[in-house]
């Protein structure tokens, strides 16, 4: 069995913080592909069970053929599922939905609001529209209670766990694209994927000085919102 990636040792770090003390603690992966993070935490007790879904027949066979190499068949469940459709309400306490864009993640929990509980616990790796995910996790009744970046094979991932409640204040503009959490902890991978995203807007805008198409002009205006939110990202790091 291989070992896990970064980020997805990452994720098995949330999920497990967002286990109730003294409670159940059964893991659900959507979208569980190899089954490697419900393998990992079982494996290394920090679930006592887990439930692996995947859309895809082909996914879930490798799931189920990974889950029983790794003898772990009586406390893993493999099935075939659309999103939360293959569990039951109040059946497991963390739910993670990783792996796949923001837009969908939303999608997957609006359709499935029926099997979570007020116990319930996301995590969420949004690979796309991460910000608009988190306007969404707020706007939905979910607290940020810890955010993680990593960044592999030369890609940055974002990582939350989300509870039931209200963001003790609203999050700003600058909040809502780059994680309260990370901004204020100063957060190094955060920071180095500021710096990535300067250069790439400091090159764009040199590409289109003195072009005055109508396209050129729209991409500078956003580029000045963009820098704008860099600015204020950067401050935290002062």
């Amino acid at each position: 069995m291989e070992e896990i990636s970064e980020r997805l040792l990452a994720a098995a770090q949330l999920a497990a913080a967002g286990f109730a003390p003294g409670g159940s603690r059964c893991l659900a992966d959507i979208g569980t592909d190899h089954a490697l993070l419900p393998i990992y935490m079982v494996r290394h007790g920090l679930a006592d069970s887990a439930l692996a879904l995947d859309v895809r027949r082909g996914p879930l066979e490798r799931a189920r053929q990974h889950v029983q190499e790794a003898g772990l068949a009586g406390s893993i469940t493999c099935r075939l599922s659309d999103g939360l459709e293959g569990v039951r309400r109040g059946e497991a306490d963390v739910f993670v939905i990783c792996g796949m864009g923001g837009h969908l993640i939303e999608k997957i929990l609006s359709a499935g609001k029926d099997r979570l509980t007020e116990r319930s616990r996301i995590v969420a790796g949004p690979q796309l529209d991460v910000p608009d995910f988190r306007a969404f996790a707020v706007r939905e009744g979910w607290r940020i209670r810890c955010e993680r970046m990593v960044r592999e094979n030369g890609k940055f991932y974002t990582l939350m766990l989300l509870e039931r409640g209200e963001e003790v204040e609203p999050l700003t503009d600058v909040e809502l694209h780059y994680g309260r959490q990370l901004l204020t902890g100063r957060d190094p991978v955060l920071r180095d994927y500021l710096v990535r995203e300067k250069k790439l807007t400091d090159r764009i805008r040199e590409q289109l000085t003195g072009k005055e198409s109508p396209g050129a002009r729209l991409r500078l205006s956003q580029l000045s919102r963009q820098e704008a939110l860099l600015d204020k990202a950067f401050l935290y790091y002062r």
